[in-house]
């Protein structure tokens, strides 16, 4: 079984748009049906797409940080300064991507190497550095 299947345990097949739900199960290092429960609190319909102040609400319920990255940061460039980073959620243009110190973890790739990050969520006691 792959990590991803264990991680993303329980998740019903006909889940869709639940993007937010993966990556901040893995940023904040919980199973998927606690941060769905989070996020649905929060107000995400599901299979629907997700707004942004439910997003925030939801990493502010999680403890996890959103912080911007420097302007021009590619996907691709931020895995790369990742690597050390044990949990995270790198939130690109419509898609929120769960990552494990610098890899993608989700079913497929999604995000392209040359995309722009928005910001990275992270666990709030971990320290930034200089993303």
């Amino acid at each position: 079984m792959k990590f991803e299947e264990k991680q993303f345990a329980g998740r019903p097949d006909d889940e869709k748009n639940d993007c937010v739900v993966r990556g901040f199960s893995i940023a904040a290092g919980i199973d998927y049906l606690e941060a769905h429960a989070v996020v649905a609190e929060c107000g995400r319909r599901r299979r629907m797409r997700t707004k942004n102040a439910v997003i925030d609400e939801a990493a502010n319920v999680l403890k996890l940080t959103k912080r911007r990255v420097r302007r021009g940061m590619t996907v691709q460039r931020m895995l790369v300064e990742l690597a050390g980073v044990p949990q995270c959620a790198i939130w690109v243009r419509g898609h929120i991507i769960p990552v494990i110190r610098g890899v993608e973890i989700d079913f497929k790739q999604i995000a392209k190497p040359k995309q722009i990050v928005r910001a990275v969520y992270i666990s709030a006691n971990y320290d930034f550095g200089k993303l």
